[in-house]
C-alpha cells in the first residue's frame, strides 16, 4: 500500500507508513471509521470518499514521545549578505541532512523552516524506545552535518514526556502536529544547547538508561517553566550486550522461571555429551526473556563455559549487522574502546586458532569491526561477496568454539535487520554436530527461521503465576505492614509482568509515595487509589495498541471506558462488527491476544 504522505510502498497489513508514520488508508469524515486507501465509498456508512470533502484523521491521541528540536547556529549572520536563492542553497543541504537522520530512526518530522527542524519520536505512532531512537537521530544528524562541505554547526534539544498528536488531511497534504508542555520544553532545551552539542532533560536520560553516555550539566531555570530542569549533554552511544547491563543494575530476585531455567541447563548438559540444540524463547514484552538468558549465561560462566552474546536493537534496521558485530567482538574478546594494537593482536590470535585464512579474513574483520589497521589493505570484493565471506568466518568461529561446550545467545530477534537475519541461518547450520547451545529470544509475531530444524525447540513464557507475582512485588517493596494495600494494587495492575511491576514501584518511589530503597520501602503519603502507568510501560503498551486494526482498538477503548465486563451487542454496535466478529474480538481480548 502506498503512503499518501510520502509515497513509500508499504507491506500489506501495515497500519502506518514505515517511513513517515502516517496512518495508511483514509478515515470517513461522515462516520469517522477507517477505510482502505483504495476505497471509493465508506464500508461502514456508504458515504462517497471521492467527492472532495475533508477526510479527518482520528482526533489527537495522548502518546509518550520524545520531541527533538534542532537548528543551524548563527544562520541569520550566515545568510545576511546572500540573496534568497543563495541562502536556500546554503541552508537546504543542512536541513535535508537533519531530516534524513530523523526518518532513518523512525521519527516524524512535524516542521521544517529555513534553518530548523521539529520532530517527534513515538508520535503519532507509539514506539517503545522512542528516547533512544531520538538520541540516535540527534547523533546521526550531527555527524551528517559535520560531513558536509563548509557546513555550519547545529544544536539539538531533546525532552521526553506526554504529547497529544494528531493530523488533518485536506486531500492534498497532511499536516502532523504534537502539542503539550513536552514540546515547549524541548524547544527551550535546544535554545540552551551550545553549538555542536546535544542537550537532553533528565526525563529523556532516564529512558535511555545504559545505552548512551551522558554528562551532567546541572539544574537550569527556564523561562516559563516552573521549577529547575535537570540537563545532560549527550556524548555518544554505549552499545552493550544485555549481560553487561544486568551486572551494573540493581536486580530484583529471580522468580517464577525455574522450570524454564532447568530446560536451558539440561540443554547444556546434553551439549557437554555431544548433542547440540537451538532454543527459541518467545514472550511478550516485560515477561523476562532477557533475565532468563542472563541467569543461564551466568550459570554457564560459573561452569567455565564460553558464552558468546549478541543483540538486535530497536534501531537495528537503521544500523545493519550490529548483532553480528557484537557477537564477533565477544568471541574475539575485543571490547569497546580497546586500543587498535591490542584489538588487532587478539583478532589475529583467535583467527589463527580457528584456522581461517588470515590474508583474506583479517582485513575484512578489521574493516567490519572498525579496528584501525593502516598497513592492511582489504581485498576488493562486492558487498554480497563480503557478506558471504563474513558468514563463513562466523560459521568457522562457531564450529571451532563448539568443539568444547559453548553457548551462543542472540537477543531481541524481533528487531533484527534483514542482513543480520541471514546470519541466524548460518548459526543454525554451524552448530550441527558441535557441542553448542544456541539460544535466541523474541516477541510474538516474529517467525524464527528454524521451524523445520530437527534440533530446534521453543519455550513460551507466560505471565508469572499469581503467587510468584505477589512475592516479586514483596521483594521490590519490602514487608512493612503499611505497604500491603499498595502491594496488592501493584500485583493486580502488573498482572504477572515482572517489568511492569518493577516500573510501577519505581514510579511510586520517584513520585514521592515511597521512600527508602528496593526491598525496604516505607510509605510516605497516602497510597493513591489508582497507580498511574509509568512512561516506560505506557510506551510499550502504546506501541502494541497502535499495531492493532481499527476494530480491535475500538474494543479496547470500550473496555477502557466501561470496565472489564460489557455486552457483546455493544461491540457489534460501536465497532460495526457481525456477531461472529464481535465474539472473536472478545475472545481474543479475554485471552490476552490483542495486547
Amino acid at each position: 500500500m502506498q503512503c499518501r504522505n510520502c509515497s513509500t510502498d508499504n507491506p500489506e497489513g501495515n497500519a502506518f507508513c514505515q517511513n513517515c508514520g502516517q496512518r495508511l488508508g483514509i478515515v470517513c469524515a461522515a462516520c469517522g471509521r477507517g477505510c482502505a486507501a483504495t476505497a471509493r465509498f465508506c464500508g461502514w456508512c456508504g458515504v462517497s470518499l471521492t467527492q472532495g470533502q475533508l477526510v479527518l484523521e482520528p482526533g489527537g491521541e495522548r502518546k509518550q514521545a520524545t520531541v527533538l528540536f534542532a537548528d543551524i547556529v548563527g544562520s541569520t549572520a550566515l545568510i545576511s549578505r546572500l540573496d534568497a536563492e543563495e541562502a536556500m542553497d546554503k541552508l537546504q543541504p543542512v536541513v535535508a541532512a537533519m531530516s534524513r537522520a530523523v526518518r532513518r530512526f523512525d521519527g516524524t518530522i512535524l516542521r521544517t523552516l529555513g534553518d530548523d527542524l521539529k520532530a517527534a519520536f513515538g508520535a503519532p505512532l507509539a514506539r517503545e524506545g522512542h528516547a533512544l531512537l531520538a538520541c540516535q537521530a540527534a547523533l546521526a544528524m550531527r555527524d551528517a552535518v559535520a560531513g558536509l562541505a563548509n557546513a555550519p554547526s547545529i544544536r539539538v534539544g531533546l525532552h521526553s514526556g506526554e504529547v497529544v498528536a494528531g493530523a488533518l488531511d485536506t486531500g492534498s497534504s497532511v499536516e502532523l502536529e504534537a502539542q503539550g508542555m513536552t514540546v515547549h520544553l524541548a524547544s527551550r532545551i535546544e535554545q540552551l544547547a551550545a553549538p555542536g552539542e546535544i542537550y537532553l532533560t533528565g526525563e529523556c536520560r532516564a529512558l535511555i538508561g545504559p545505552y548512551c553516555e551522558t554528562e551532567p550539566l546541572g539544574l537550569s531555570e527556564l523561562r516559563g517553566i516552573d521549577g529547575a530542569v535537570e540537563l545532560f549533554r549527550l556524548v555518544g552511544l554505549r552499545p552493550a550486550v544485555v549481560s553487561e547491563q544486568f551486572r551494573v543494575g540493581d536486580l530484583a530476585p529471580f522468580r517464577g522461571r525455574d522450570a524454564e531455567l532447568t530446560v536451558l541447563k539440561n540443554a547444556l548438559l546434553a551439549a557437554e555429551q555431544g548433542t547440540a540444540s537451538a532454543i527459541g524463547i518467545r514472550a511478550a514484552a516485560g515477561l523476562g526473556k532477557s533475565r532468563l538468558c542472563f541467569e543461564f549465561s551466568e550459570w554457564c560462566r560459573r561452569r567455565r563455559v564460553e558464552v558468546v552474546e549478541g543483540r538486535a536493537h530497536i534501531f537495528g534496521k537503521a544500523t545493519p549487522l550490529l548483532p553480528v558485530i557484537e557477537m564477533l567482538r565477544t568471541f574475539l574478546r575485543v571490547g569497546q574502546g580497546m586500543d587498535a594494537p591490542t584489538a588487532r593482536e587478539r583478532i589475529v590470535q583467535r583467527l589463527a586458532a580457528v584456522g581461517l585464512d588470515l590474508d583474506t579474513d583479517l582485513p575484512i574483520l578489521f574493516d567490519f569491526l572498525g579496528v584501525l589497521a593502516p598497513d592492511v589493505v582489504a581485498p576488493r570484493m562486492e558487498p554480497t561477496g563480503r557478506l558471504r565471506r563474513l558468514r563463513e568466518v562466523v560459521r568457522a568461529i562457531v564450529v571451532a568454539a563448539g568443539q568444547r561446550p559453548s553457548v551462543v545467545i542472540v537477543e531481541d530477534m524481533h528487531w533484527m535487520d534483514e542482513a543480520s537475519g541471514a546470519f541466524v541461518e548460518t548459526l543454525l547450520q554451524a552448530i550441527e554436530g558441535t557441542r553448542t547451545v544456541l539460544i535466541f529470544n523474541f516477541r510474538a509475531g516474529w517467525t524464527p527461521p528454524s521451524a523445520h530444524c530437527p534440533y530446534y525447540r521453543e519455550l513460551v513464557l507466560g505471565e508469572l503465576p499469581r503467587g510468584e507475582s505477589r512475592q516479586m512485588v514483596r521483594d521490590l517493596l519490602g514487608d512493612a505492614p503499611e505497604l500491603r494495600k499498595i502491594a496488592a494494587r501493584v500485583a493486580a495492575q502488573s498482572d504477572g509482568n515482572p517489568f511492569f511491576a518493577e516500573q510501577l514501584v519505581l514510579s511510586l518511589a520517584h513520585g514521592g509515595v515511597l521512600a527508602g530503597r528496593r526491598g525496604a520501602y516505607r510509605l510516605t503519603a497516602t497510597a493513591p487509589r489508582d497507580i498511574a502507568l509509568p512512561a516506560t510501560v505506557e510506551a510499550v503498551i502504546g506501541a502494541r495498541l497502535d499495531a492493532l486494526d481499527e476494530r480491535e482498538k475500538i474494543v479496547l477503548q470500550i473496555g477502557a471506558i466501561i470496565g472489564k465486563e460489557f455486552p457483546q451487542v455493544l461491540v457489534e454496535e460501536v465497532a460495526g462488527a457481525t456477531p461472529a466478529q464481535a465474539s472473536d474480538l472478545l475472545g481474543r481480548l479475554c485471552d490476552g491476544a490483542l495486547i
